[in-house]
């Protein structure tokens, strides 16, 4: 599956119906950029990695 794309597992809230069902989500596009700088997108987005990629990340970027 695309990185960009997630599935949604959904069940119905009436008992009567009891219709569970997936959806897919995926990410179109921007309308407005978002208000945070580009330093905290850039933290928020490396401390979401894995610590073994942020470290292979870092290490890759000191061998430059």
């Amino acid at each position: 599956m695309d990185p960009k794309l997630t599935q949604l597992y959904c069940a119905c809230k009436n008992q009567d119906c009891g219709h569970t069902f997936v959806c897919d989500l995926g990410f179109c596009r921007t309308i407005s950029p978002p208000k945070n700088d580009k330093h905290t997108l850039l933290k928020n987005l490396l401390m979401s990695l894995p610590t073994k990629d942020r470290l292979a990340l870092f290490e890759s970027i000191n061998k430059h």
